[in-house]
């Protein structure tokens, strides 16, 4: 599991950097269509994220695998739909170069909703690791591909 976050987060980085090199052409542009974004849809989604997260770091220490790898499928199943929206905008990028700009500002609009999503998954991971039985969860990799399977998450 830690490889598929871990991979999930990597690409989000890599969009980013992508996005940095990319704004100064837009910069102008970028701020004013920042300025349109809606964030109702994808509040929620964040507001899961961090509970789960909390639960982890709070009640991780006395759960079982059982319960760790439903802890797993319920960050994977939270965190997937950010991800798939970032990974659609990337392949259509890869196939048309001339919706790189498409692409630049679905990353900003996911960094904006998303400010804290790259230290929630790094303090889910560690919480996880923390643990025994998180830690044979994070490194079961037959799990890992139930999980890639279950929510189709790409292979990165």
């Amino acid at each position: 599991m830690k490889k598929v976050l871990v991979g999930m987060f990597a690409l989000a980085m890599c969009l980013g950097l992508t996005t940095s090199c990319n704004q100064k052409g837009d910069a102008n542009k970028a701020a004013a269509d920042s300025t349109k974004v809606e964030k109702k849809q994808e509040a929620p989604q964040a507001r899961a994220i961090a509970d789960i997260v909390k639960d982890a770091k709070e009640k991780g220490a006395n759960w079982s695998v059982d319960e760790w790898k439903a802890s797993f499928r319920e960050f994977a199943g939270a965190i997937t739909p950010l991800m798939s929206k970032i990974y659609e905008a990337q392949v259509a990028a890869e196939k048309d170069p001339s919706k790189l700009a498409d692409m630049v500002k679905e990353l900003e609009k996911f960094q904006k909703e998303n400010p804290d999503f790259e230290k929630l998954t790094d303090e889910y991971n560690k919480a996880a690791e923390a643990t025994e039985n998180g830690k044979k969860v994070a490194n079961d990799e037959a799990f890992q591909k139930e999980l890639e399977k279950e929510f189709n998450i790409p292979d990165l």
